[in-house]
């Protein structure tokens, strides 16, 4: 895994200092050598807690390195009025009226933009399933404010296409 580190504000010592604990690629600019060198535990251990210090000090960021943007085609499906009230998975009420979903494998909190047609609405994930139909998988349950939005309430399930987070912005 690479992890990128951006410099907000340093100065020239410390700045020194991060070029001698990474590893310069001109593509991602500066990386963790985590899987290019075979590093001992005690060497990663030093390596790492350095660039931790010097992100506290200096005001660098660390964040990791995000594969390009991408629409993932899906199957969509929707639920509402026999489960408006009750608890989801992550312990909120459901609200039919939110733009929320549900899914097996996104986790909790992250917004994800999905897209049929034209249509696009931006939804956070705050429940696990669908948990329906194993010969015709479903991907996503989106609340009915969102299946709304996208046209989704007459036919029930279709296909859309699924964005990454932040990848339109």
């Amino acid at each position: 895994m690479r992890v990128r580190v951006t410099v907000t504000l340093c100065d020239a010592p410390s700045w020194l200092l991060l070029r001698l604990l990474v590893r310069q690629s001109p593509r991602h600019g500066f990386t963790l050598p985590v899987s290019q060198f075979r590093l001992s535990v005690a060497e990663t251990f030093v390596r790492v807690a350095a660039v931790a210090i010097f992100s506290l000090v200096c005001g660098a960021t660390v964040a990791p390195e995000l594969p390009p943007p991408e629409w993932l085609p899906l199957r969509a499906s929707w639920y509402g009025e026999p489960f408006h009230g009750r608890l989801t998975a992550n312990g909120e009420v459901f609200d039919k009226n939110d733009l929320t979903a549900a899914s097996r494998t996104l986790p909790f909190g992250s917004v994800w933009t999905v897209r049929r047609g034209s249509a696009h609405v931006v939804v956070r994930i705050n429940d696990r399933g669908p948990f329906c139909c194993p010969g015709a998988p479903r991907h996503i349950d989106l609340s009915e404010a969102a299946a709304r939005a996208l046209d989704l309430i007459e036919i029930g399930v279709a296909e859309v296409d699924l964005m990454r987070p932040g990848a339109l912005w």
